[in-house]
């Protein structure tokens, strides 16, 4: 899972700093056992009626709704596998008003507007795998995390060698193709 130690957005509040303005990692918060309510997803998945704030949900199955909650109630889900969040422009607000596939570790920020319709105000994805030395000289990958060393290492894998005594103009007639 990612770290996602630093500001307040990327942090879950626990059930004892809720009202305050103390916050964890959500990783924290997993494993704490810090007042997490853990729901199947269905296609109504009532996190407005749990007793805890974060919600993990299971399973795979779409959801096309939230349940019921007073205008204002806020839940922090924490998905662990993928399913798809369906957008409705009333009921289920997604950024970009698009749907969602979740992933293991994804987390996302709900508010309640009343009347079962929620806003999605704030949504992380998990951080993927980076990627092998392998797969970053072969250059193959577009779902692989590119670190530092292995941008260093594609680049090198992948230059073209000039001799010390190679003009300009026969740089400039070299093509590349990707």
């Amino acid at each position: 899972m990612p770290s996602l130690i630093g500001t307040e957005q990327n942090q879950v509040p626990t059930n004892a700093m809720l009202g305050s303005s103390a916050y964890m990692p959500y990783e924290q918060v997993l494993t704490s056992g810090a007042g997490i309510t853990v729901l199947a997803s269905a296609s109504t998945t009532d996190i407005g009626t749990t007793a805890s704030n974060v919600v993990q949900i299971t399973g795979t199955t779409t959801i096309t709704a939230l349940g019921n909650a007073a205008a204002g109630a806020e839940r922090t889900v924490i998905f662990t596998g993928a399913l798809t969040l369906t957008h409705n422009a009333t009921s289920l607000i997604l950024p970009s008003a698009a749907n969602i596939t979740t992933a293991a570790g994804d987390a996302a920020k709900f508010v309640s507007l009343g009347s079962g319709n929620w806003d999605c105000v704030s949504y992380q994805a998990a951080v993927g795998q980076v990627a092998t030395q392998a797969e970053a000289q072969a250059g193959t990958s577009n779902s692989t995390l590119m670190t530092p060393l292995r941008v260093g290492q594609a680049i090198t894998a992948t230059a073209i060698p000039f001799a010390s005594n190679t003009s300009l103009a026969q740089i400039h007639a070299i093509t590349l193709s990707f």
